[in-house]
């Protein structure tokens, strides 16, 4: 595919701005898309790190389910992102987007099936809680039989995101409403919480060449966007 410059749009998220000659696997919001309740792992699927791996960086694991297709596995950072709430309401008002090694085979990654899967430190519970707003997914008397990944609406203030009121968080510059506090279960541990597409990729110019893994990108049929400093520095 074509790659497009782009203008680079500012902003904090909960992990910090954006830096020169980085490459981001990102998730677009459209209008025309569904709600990102579509993308929860509901319930969360408790997770367990292969011998050796690392996640400073999002990596790649092939899909159990699809001889052929990787997925990016994605570490959501409690400091920061105390709660996987944090992270969900940011995406669903500023979309997904994670910073990866120039080294990533962005090659090994086909368009419409590899996903973004991300990963909580405190994301897995086996503790029952029948969410106050009901399931997000819909599944009626959800987090009787088994945990709801709702009720983690309730465990924020316990995990310790920033409360801006009794029942408001913010994390970067988003602010969400939540509803009554509860204390989290002990027994928090890491698990996948949600599954996104991988829309495009963006670069942050730097002035110097494209690296290698961005013309990958391109060439395994992704939108790629250079993204510009407004202000031309």
């Amino acid at each position: 595919m074509p790659i497009y410059d782009g203008t680079s749009t500012g902003g904090t998220r909960g992990c910090g701005s954006r830096v020169k000659g980085g490459i981001y696997l990102c998730t677009g919001l459209s209008e025309h898309g569904s709600p990102l309740e579509a993308f929860l792992i509901d319930p969360v699927v408790p997770f367990d790190a292969a011998p050796g791996e690392s996640f400073r960086t999002p990596i790649l694991r092939e899909n159990p389910y699809i001889t052929g297709v990787f997925d990016a596995y994605v570490w959501v950072g409690e400091s920061f992102y105390p709660s996987l709430v944090d992270y969900v309401e940011e995406t669903r008002q500023k979309g997904a987007s994670r910073r990866i090694s120039p080294l990533l085979d962005l090659s090994k990654l086909t368009l419409g099936k590899s996903r973004m899967i991300f990963i909580h430190p405190k994301a897995y519970t086996e503790h029952l809680n029948l969410p106050a707003n009901g399931c997000p997914k819909a599944i009626e008397d959800h987090g009787k039989d088994e945990p709801c990944i709702g009720a983690h609406w309730h465990y924020a203030k316990s995990l310790g995101s920033l409360m801006t009121g009794d029942q408001t968080a913010s994390i970067g510059d988003v602010t969400y409403s939540l509803p009554e506090q509860q204390d989290a279960p002990e027994d928090c541990r890491p698990g996948l919480f949600l599954a996104l597409p991988i829309t495009h990729i963006e670069f942050e110019d730097n002035g110097e060449a494209l690296p290698k893994s961005v013309t990958q990108a391109s060439e395994a049929g992704y939108d790629v966007l250079v993204m510009h400093d407004p202000q031309g520095a």
